[in-house]
């Protein structure tokens, strides 16, 4: 079953979302979401987006280094098994 949410932009914008992950990086006490709006860049490869969030849900920007690395790790174990026929989500 697909997850989607929808994100307000500018206070009056609204986009559709698709749930490809969630995961904590308990150290940074940090709730992280990977997700995509379903299109895809010039390449024809899908546009995915890594947010923080809250308890409101409010999205927030990854900036910290070693936060990009611990992501970075996720994604790339998250693809490496879906390759091997692993749901994800």
């Amino acid at each position: 079953m697909k997850k989607t949410f929808t994100v307000i932009i500018n206070g009056d914008e609204t986009r559709e979302f698709s749930t490809l992950a969630t995961f904590d990086i308990p150290s940074k006490n940090k709730s992280i979401v990977v997700y995509t709006d379903d299109s895809v860049d010039e390449n024809n490869r899908p546009n995915i987006f890594v947010s923080s969030y809250d308890k409101y849900n409010q999205l927030t920007d990854i900036t910290d280094p070693e936060e990009i690395a611990i992501i970075e790790k996720f994604i790339k174990d998250m693809l490496e098994d879906a390759q091997d026929g692993v749901e994800i989500i």
